[in-house]
């Protein structure tokens, strides 16, 4: 695993979690989601990153474009 640091200021990191709540409200268009589901569905997201992909970098992990989650069939 790679041991950098990285800086990220603070506006950065609000405005990404805004947009993890925008794609979280696109993706569920025309249903009125619930703090609790998506609080639920970024814990699923989290376990999922520490279970299958924790010492691989995000780009590496979206670059291969057979990668699912570990519970979804490959076939």
């Amino acid at each position: 695993m790679d041991n950098s640091n990285l800086t990220v200021t603070q506006e950065k990191r609000i405005r990404a979690i805004q947009k993890i709540i925008e794609l979280i409200q696109g993706e569920f268009k025309g249903i009125d989601i619930t703090v609790s589901f998506t609080k639920k569905l970024l814990e699923d997201c989290i376990r999922e990153l520490d279970e299958t992909v924790y010492s691989k970098s995000l780009r590496e992990m979206w670059g291969n474009k057979d990668w699912r989650f570990s519970h979804e069939n490959k076939d």
